[in-house]
């Protein structure tokens, strides 16, 4: 169904905005809960792409509070995103020796920034 549009990022906008606005307006049909229910198990699949998972993140928080552990989620897949890019930039032209240890480096030590949260 979302696929037959082709910006299927701006269909969901619209539909979690018609729900935040029904929501202000007072109606209980569809909850913020509900919706960020539903979204919850794409943006946690590590099996699609990070940035559409991170659309959809922004998406929510931009009409709704968000939860501790799905603002944490989208620190992670920000935080993924970026080493990524990162990585392949770096990868082009270091020996692989030299690209491993950076790598090693760059991934340990985002979980030492990270742990006091």
């Amino acid at each position: 169904m979302v696929n037959d549009y082709p910006e299927p990022l701006m269909v969901l906008e619209g539909m979690v905005t018609a729900v935040h606005n029904h929501v202000q307006s007072g109606d209980s049909v569809v909850s913020s809960d509900d919706l960020l229910a539903w979204l919850r198990p794409f943006c946690s699949d590590g099996s699609l792409a990070v940035r559409p998972r991170i659309e959809v993140l922004q998406i929510l928080e931009n009409n709704f509070s968000l939860r501790d552990s799905d603002v944490h989620l989208l620190l992670l897949y920000r935080t993924r995103a970026v080493l990524k890019d990162l990585q392949v930039k770096l990868a082009r032209g270091l020996s692989p020796t030299t690209s491993w240890s950076i790598q090693r480096r760059l991934i340990f030590r985002p979980i030492d920034w990270f742990s006091h949260i």
